[in-house]
């Protein structure tokens, strides 16, 4: 059925065919091999009978259309990962600015989420450290805040590492929380008017 390959994880959308005149989910938990394979079902909001049945045949999680990113994102990573994300993360290189002991400094950032970002750089910065932060993203207002510096990577070939720091904002306000999400996730579903509505 898998031709070799073990997915961690399988979108089964309520309206696959039969195989071999049983369901797939059914299929799936029948075959020991395959039964380790998680199983998240797709449905509609009609469906709900139908994916609570899907539930209780031995899938792990059930998804309504329209599927929102982040939670497709967030149920998928909790299901295959031992440490699970908690928000939707954006690769994209933007510029930002920030006050580090009275220094301003420009950076760059390569990962950005609604709870804080990733900027690349081989310079030394304290754990714990509390900056403030200028993200020159698109937006109708200047995004100003605070983040505090979590941790510090250095340059690893071998593990495909870049060298920086991890920064989560501090006491973001919930409008500007949401607009970053939206803007993340309209970016990966290619629905995105690319400015932050601020």
């Amino acid at each position: 059925m898998t031709r070799g390959i073990l997915p961690n994880l399988i979108l089964l959308d309520m309206r696959m065919p039969l195989f071999e005149r049983v369901d797939c989910l059914t299929k799936l938990r029948q075959d020991r091999h395959l039964d380790i394979i998680k199983v998240i079902v797709v449905g509609e909001i009609t469906d709900e009978a139908a994916l609570a049945n899907c539930l209780s045949k031995g899938a792990q999680a059930a998804l309504r259309r329209p599927i929102n990113p982040t939670e497709l994102y967030v149920t998928i990573h909790s299901l295959i990962e031992p440490n699970p994300r908690k928000s939707l993360r954006l690769r994209i290189i933007f510029k930002v600015n920030i006050v580090y002991k009275n220094v301003r400094k420009t950076c760059f950032a390569t990962v950005i989420s609604d709870q804080g970002i990733f900027i690349r750089t081989t310079e030394q910065f304290e754990t714990g450290e509390v900056i403030n932060l200028n993200l020159e993203l698109p937006s109708t207002a200047p995004i100003d805040l605070f983040g505090k510096i979590i941790y510090q990577t250095k340059s690893n070939l071998a593990a495909c590492q870049e060298p920086g720091i991890g920064i989560i904002f501090l006491d973001i306000n919930a409008d500007l929380q949401r607009s970053l999400r939206r803007f993340i996730e309209g970016f990966l579903t290619g629905e995105t008017d690319q400015e932050l509505a601020i």
